[in-house]
């Protein structure tokens, strides 16, 4: 509700917002996928690169379930306008909405929750990839699954609306806190 918020130095009130929102790739909890086909709920708009639709693909882990659609990306969502349409099921929904932030390609990502619908694996194989993709940009993920936090060069593990740690996962699991404690919690369930 206060402060300033800045992007290289420069205030983001002095950007004109359409500059300013195509410096971002937002991926929100609560997303929306269309009644269109799985290409163009990547897409969004943007112009057709098969390379760098691919690439989103792959980068969201989808490529096997792409694989094995009859019409793969042109296969039509939904059944408001095709008798054939299909569902998704929530991680892949999840994944389809991941390569549209991918495609997208801007400098800046910002991630909440980006793999609350997917099981354990998934999001490792997820992280992965897209650590992978992301490398040279800006990430932010939100999350209260910690597992994530592996694959992050900084945490800052908030309470309260304060920033109470910060490091890598490395340095954060050696010392007592706030963080260690929530990662020793979640991750107890999978001890032998």
């Amino acid at each position: 509700t206060r402060g300033r918020i800045t992007l290289n130095g420069r205030d983001i009130e002095t950007i004109p917002y359409t500059q300013y929102i195509d410096y971002l790739s937002v991926v929100f909890q609560d997303f929306k996928v269309f009644a269109f086909t799985i290409q163009e709920n990547i897409e969004m708009g943007i112009s057709h690169d098969k390379q760098r639709l691919v690439s989103a693909i792959e980068g969201a882990d989808l490529t096997a379930c792409m694989a094995s659609l009859p019409k793969g990306i042109e296969t039509n969502l939904f059944r408001q306008f095709d008798d054939n349409g299909m569902e998704l099921s929530g991680g892949q929904t999840q994944k389809l909405v991941l390569a549209r932030s991918l495609y997208k390609n801007a400098p800046i990502f910002i991630l909440d929750e980006p793999t609350a619908s997917l099981d354990p694996l998934a999001e490792y194989e997820l992280y992965h990839h897209f650590y992978e993709i992301a490398a040279y940009k800006t990430a932010v993920f939100i999350s209260h699954r910690l597992s994530g936090s592996l694959f992050c060069d900084r945490v800052l593990v908030l309470e309260g609306g304060r920033i109470v740690q910060q490091g890598t996962h490395k340095q954060l699991i050696a010392e007592e806190g706030l963080y260690k404690n929530m990662f020793l919690k979640q991750s107890e369930g999978y001890g032998m």
